[in-house]
């Protein structure tokens, strides 16, 4: 079924033609549609915000087939690549990795967002490089999701507290505790924790490649407790998800931009519809 913020998007974009007669970019969301403001040919593209990947997905779809010209969806990867799940069309693209945090925090921007949130003595005492530290904190979260959604289990992610199943001062995750936690935000008594526990080692055992299976929401949450105690000595306000996430938006390069895969997507499908311009 579609559902019908889809519908009204795509009513929209149709009725904006009249007035902008350039390219579309559809994107999930506000910090999608902030990130992409930076790198987009303004006068020749207009971003429309759908609300959600699926909704990106549905927009598109009806577009295409009205035979609606110039327009193309940029959406996470989430666990697209790792389950085989091609492009559903010719106008969605995506960033290679699982999502847009995922390639702010792959950059040079978390070393500038270190830089202004951290301490320099617990950097230097923390004895790890902080990338790796995230990403193996944030690998069982990820494979714990992606067990979710092969089984159906709707497991509930939402709003996890990291500093529940996050150690303060190793950032190393208590996978116990990860469990359970997802458990008790789920409501699902019925999963024990050994299957669950069993079936995140299982998924381990495939050896993805981290920036694939680990969501940028988890790196992000887990990167908060520890800059609160492990890199830094900030409060939760100070270190919110949001306020990361601009920083990074910010501290973000043209350069490395340019050298993204997400780019390279864009440039391609432009060379396709050479009508219509996204990129600066």
């Amino acid at each position: 079924m579609i559902h019908r913020r889809a519908v009204v998007v795509a009513n929209e974009i149709r009725l904006k033609r009249s007035q902008h007669q350039g390219a579309f970019l559809i994107v999930e969301g506000r910090d999608d549609r902030l990130f992409s403001e930076r790198f987009i040919f303004n006068p020749a593209c207009k971003i429309v915000v759908a609300e959600g990947k699926a909704r990106v997905c549905e927009v598109v779809r009806i577009l295409y087939d009205d035979g609606f010209t110039g327009h193309l969806g940029v959406v996470d990867s989430d666990f697209d690549r790792i389950e085989g799940r091609l492009p559903a069309s010719c106008n969605l693209v995506s960033s290679g990795i699982h999502d847009l945090e995922c390639m702010l925090l792959q950059s040079s921007a978390l070393d500038a967002l270190l830089i202004e949130f951290g301490s320099r003595e617990k950097l230097e005492r923390f004895g790890h490089d902080v990338r790796s530290a995230l990403l193996t904190a944030a690998y069982p979260i990820g494979c714990l999701r992606l067990h979710s959604e092969r089984l159906g289990l709707s497991l509930n992610f939402q709003e996890l507290t990291y500093t529940h199943c996050v150690d303060h001062n190793t950032m190393q995750i208590d996978r116990g505790s990860l469990i359970r936690e997802v458990k008790n935000r789920s409501q699902r008594p019925d999963l024990t924790e050994r299957v669950l526990n069993e079936a995140l080692h299982a998924i381990e055992a495939e050896a993805h490649d981290p920036w694939v299976i680990c969501a940028g929401s988890d790196l992000l949450g887990i990167l908060s407790v520890g800059l609160r105690s492990a890199l830094g000595t900030n409060n939760s306000t100070t270190v919110h998800d949001d306020n990361l996430r601009r920083s990074l938006r910010l501290a973000y390069s043209n350069d490395e931009f340019a050298a993204s895969e997400l780019r390279r997507s864009i440039h391609q499908w432009q060379s396709k519809y050479p009508h219509f311009r996204i990129l600066r």
